[in-house]
């Protein structure tokens, strides 16, 4: 059970790591200040049930991951499908060559980029991704969730979250390359 002045405490201790939790999963600035604020309100509302099993900051990124997960339900049912023609359009020209420079005429990527470059680039892509590529992939790649609950929580099947995933990848990789990056 947390106090009221401990709970402020605690939103305190906890806001940048809660903005950077968000900012890693939504793109949005007012949609990551709504998620914590609906999040900020559901732990005041249930804090009284807190039993201290886990760190509060830990009990805190739970319910925020949880309103996330609201948020890409919400958003994945409303985002508008993207063909694989679209994307084959994108990575060939008309008579089937690849557009983009291939990698072994570039020097490695980690040589020209620090860590955090690359990180920072490969977050712009991942934000970049149409909505519902984006979703998939970050309740897969960056929240680490199993296959079963991604197809249950957005009410998909297994091959259209493999096939999602994929034009995913397909879209980071073309993004990646247009910044340079041709192998990590």
């Amino acid at each position: 059970m947390l106090t009221e002045s401990e709970f402020r405490e605690l939103i305190d201790q906890a806001k940048d790591l809660l903005y950077n939790y968000a900012r890693a999963r939504v793109r949005n600035t007012e949609e990551i200040e709504d998620l914590i604020q609906e999040a900020l309100m559901a732990a005041y509302e249930s804090r009284n049930q807190f039993r201290g099993d886990s760190q509060p900051t830990t009990w805190l990124i739970g319910i925020l991951k949880f309103k996330i997960l609201d948020h890409y339900r919400r958003t994945y049912r409303n985002a508008r499908v993207i063909s694989e023609t679209d994307i084959i359009n994108d990575l060939f020209d008309g008579t089937g060559h690849w557009l983009m420079n291939q990698a072994d005429s570039r020097p490695n990527a980690a040589v020209q980029l620090e860590k955090a470059e690359i990180w920072e680039m490969l977050q712009e892509c991942i934000h970049s991704l149409p909505e519902n590529y984006r979703i998939v992939y970050q309740m897969r790649e960056l929240d680490n969730l199993e296959t079963e609950i991604i197809c249950k929580e957005l009410n998909i099947t297994t091959t259209n979250l493999h096939v999602t995933l994929h034009r995913a990848r397909l879209h980071l990789k073309r993004c990646l390359n247009a910044r340079g990056i041709y192998e990590l």
